[in-house]
């Protein structure tokens, strides 16, 4: 279309300034006799006509162009980003941890986007503006040979400037705007979790400074490589307009039509025109290809991240009718030392049990174990000696309530049901009574279609408790895990608390971490993390 669109310029123009012998000159003979028959001014307003639908049909192709590179990007963004966190969740409970937050949320947003929207899409220009590039190089071939071999003679030394210079300089940008945009939005993340605590203890400046610094050093590279990306444009500018004029100058000079001229000219000054933007984006998304290669290099990596070999199983037969049966099982985080060894327990089905030892001493790694989301260094955790605690039906049948429990910034029901997009209202409302929060759903005007806040801020810790125990309960698991749920709590709202959790006794296996052993009175037995072992003892021999 821009080659058509060049070559009826020049058309257009000849039409404009030739005589009607040299329009018969440069233009076919046939077509000639067929036109023949009409006035110069009426084959002008046809030609003017052509000229519109032609530049109308070149920028509406162009328009369905951009809008399609843009939607396949995306999509492929999505498909990707999807997968990837889909391939992030078949690793272990141990691989996430040794991550912090900010570095899943750069590779699944920022390195997804830099690779998908922008890499593909700076693909796709090269690959468009290239084909322009070529089909007005093989246009001036035909008009001027000597000035095509001119023009790629410097195209060729421009390249080579670029690959050879600049481009290393956009990768080495690119690793710094990758690590500067995680460690800013760890700095972000550490002072809007822990804002009480900053505001309380006077610790803003010291916040606020380290995410300025990686802020600071994040906006001067992109201050540089944004500024970086218009020098090529200021110099391909020049350089090809000072060509170009060279070239009408030596047209003109050696040329006995000058009604010719103007036609060629004409063709000329478009393409020039179009010529040096073309060839400027070329060199800015090569450029931004390199920008993008430490994203692309670390989503290949983690996608072809060989996945270890605990892998959650699918169990259909799955059943707990027994116990839990742990066989020698050690574990280790790093292979040098041991925080849990040798461990041989059998906790029955409906038992009650405490969970106490020194901090450090291996209790979450147990209960970590317990619920198979870390696989043993030795030995190995059954349901009823054959079934595996790492599968999907084991994980379905539990119900963990942690010491600070993740809230949705969610209504109270959307809380509780967590993920489902259908939600039993019904169930809901039972387990809204049975862990007494109707007070307090009944306090707001929406019920339990209130939003709570992020992480449940407008709540007080025992109601946060209360709706994480309901959340536990909504799924009707076997057994329920508390890890050190009621620690936070005051002396009133964790006896009630405690007193609830007694009550579930006769329908759900209860495991319970605690460091207050005045909260465990209740339970059959404990089992005291002491010394990499777990002992099975009574709460009067402590």
């Amino acid at each position: 279309m821009e080659l058509l669109a060049a070559a009826f310029i020049a058309f257009f123009i000849s039409l404009l300034t030739l005589q009607e012998e040299a329009l018969h000159a440069i233009i076919p003979y046939d077509i000639f006799n067929i036109i023949d028959d009409y006035s110069i001014s009426t084959i002008t307003i046809f030609s003017i006509i052509i000229l519109g639908v032609i530049f109308i049909l070149k920028n509406c192709f162009i328009a369905f162009e951009i809008y399609y590179q843009h939607y396949v990007a995306g999509m492929m963004n999505y498909t990707f980003g999807k997968k990837l966190l889909h391939h992030i969740t078949q690793h272990n409970y141990l691989y996430i941890i040794k991550h912090n937050t900010s570095y899943f949320r750069e590779i699944l947003q920022a390195d997804c986007l830099n690779v998908f929207q922008t890499g593909t899409i700076a693909l796709a220009t090269l690959l468009s503006e290239g084909l322009i590039i070529s089909a007005f190089i093989a246009f001036i071939i035909v008009k001027n040979p000597y000035f095509a071999i001119i023009l790629f003679i410097f195209i060729a030394i421009t390249a080579c400037i670029m690959f050879i210079y600049v481009m290393p300089k956009f990768q080495q940008w690119g690793k710094i705007i990758q690590q500067q945009g995680i460690n800013a939005n760890a700095s972000l993340l550490q002072f809007l979790y822990g804002f009480k605590e900053v505001i309380i203890r006077q610790k803003k400046r010291f916040f606020i400074d380290n995410y300025g610094h990686a802020s600071l050093t994040l906006n001067r590279v992109r201050a540089i490589t944004q500024t970086a990306h218009h020098y090529p444009r200021l110099f391909l500018e020049t350089s090809i307009i000072l060509i170009f004029i060279m070239l009408l100058a030596f047209t003109y000079n050696n040329t006995n039509h000058n009604d010719m001229v103007i036609a060629t000219i004409g063709s000329y000054v478009y393409i020039g025109f179009r010529f040096a933007p073309s060839l400027n984006r070329i060199i800015i998304k090569f450029n931004t290809l390199k920008q993008i290669t430490p994203s692309l290099n670390r989503l290949y990596q983690e996608y072809r991240l060989e996945k270890p070999a605990h892998i959650i199983q699918d169990i259909p037969e799955f059943s707990f009718k027994d116990s839990i049966y742990f066989h020698d099982v050690s574990f280790t985080y790093d292979d040098n030392q041991m925080i849990l060894h040798n461990i041989n327990i059998t906790i029955q089905k409906n038992d009650i049990i405490g969970v106490v030892g020194q901090t450090g001493s291996g209790k979450s790694t147990f209960i970590n174990l317990l619920m198979g989301l870390l696989q043993p260094y030795h030995g190995h955790i059954n349901i009823d000696k054959k079934f595996a605690v790492h599968s999907k039906q084991w994980q379905e049948r539990i119900g963990y309530v942690a010491q600070s429990p993740y809230l949705l910034d969610a209504s109270f029901a959307a809380n509780i049901a967590f993920g489902e997009d259908n939600i039993d209202y019904k169930r809901v409302e039972e387990l809204i009574d049975h862990v007494k929060l109707r007070d307090v759903i009944n306090y707001h005007e929406q019920g339990i279609q209130t939003i709570i806040g992020e992480n449940g801020v407008r709540l007080s810790g025992g109601e946060c408790q209360r709706l994480a125990i309901a959340r536990a309960l909504y799924h009707q698991p076997e057994i329920l895990i508390f890890d050190e749920a009621t620690s936070a709590l005051d002396n009133d709202t964790e006896t009630q608390i405690i007193d609830m959790i007694y009550q579930l006794k006769s329908y759900y296996t209860i495991v319970m971490i605690a460091h207050r052993l005045s909260t465990l009175h209740k339970c059959d037995y404990i089992l005291n993390a002491k010394d990499k072992n777990i002992i099975k003892t009574s709460l009067s021999d402590l």
